[in-house]
């Protein structure tokens, strides 16, 4: 944490971890927005480059007959997967699609 980096933030949590970080040896920053440089490093003067990590929203305009929900991504906890588990405990009329990986070590746990 004490070497010349470049610094990418496209998680939510970098916070925590940013402390440790030589700020005065960061080279540049990827980030996705000017609010989260910020809020991350003040107002250090950083070559900045920004980077969106979400896809810009655009309402469909054709008629769906699609019914339930979308999981996108990798299976993990961290991801939010096992609350959408949860939900569906709860509602158990809802549909869930699910495409993505599901990780070896929640294989095991036969959660899924």
């Amino acid at each position: 944490m004490n070497q010349p980096a470049d610094f990418l933030s496209l998680e939510l949590c970098a916070h925590e971890h940013l402390d440790y970080v030589n700020k005065s040896l960061v080279s540049c920053v990827i980030i996705q927005t000017a609010e989260r440089k910020k809020y991350l490093f003040k107002e250090a003067d950083l070559k900045t480059f920004y980077v969106q990590n979400a896809p810009i929203y655009r309402e469909i305009t054709v008629k769906q007959n699609r019914k339930g929900l979308i999981f996108s991504g990798t299976a993990w906890d961290a991801f939010g997967f096992y609350h959408c588990l949860n939900y569906l405990e709860k509602y158990p009329g809802e549909i869930l699609n699910v495409q993505g990986v599901i990780l070896n070590d929640d294989k095991k746990k036969n959660r899924c």
